[in-house]
């Protein structure tokens, strides 16, 4: 049977703090890599790749939730483990490049017992993330 990821799983270690109850989506994603010069090598592994992780979550100030580890770090480049909750699946392990102060939005609108909440906010990973199989 093969090792599915499951979507009730997911986890990020920022920083050596893991996170899961402010987070509703991470994907890492690639995409062809914005450059004005495609080397051979390059073009050899079938050109270069910029990687990051797109998030969406909610927002908290508890000084150890994702939002305020964010805005504390804003700017820095922090350590990342992305996993899944298995101890059989693996993981993505690299840096990870917090962006600047607001780029995950506060506030939203009004709402008698809703929950603010951010959606598509883009990290970009430093370099190209290493897959270790457990």
């Amino acid at each position: 049977m093969p090792n599915r990821v499951k979507a009730n799983s997911i986890a990020i270690k920022v920083n050596s703090v893991v996170h899961t109850a402010d987070l509703s989506n991470i994907m890492l994603q690639s995409e062809d890599a914005s450059t004005d010069v495609t080397t051979f090598a390059d073009a050899a592994v079938g050109g270069s790749r910029d990687w990051y992780i797109e998030m969406s979550g909610v927002t908290s100030t508890d000084a150890t939730g994702f939002f305020m580890i964010c805005w504390n770090a804003a700017g820095t480049e922090v350590p990342f483990e992305l996993s899944t909750t298995s101890a059989t699946a693996g993981k993505f392990t690299g840096t990870l490049r917090i962006p600047a102060k607001g780029a995950i939005p506060f506030g939203g609108d009004a709402s008698a017992d809703g929950t603010f909440s951010w959606s598509g906010v883009r990290f970009e990973v430093v370099g190209t993330p290493t897959w270790t199989a457990t």
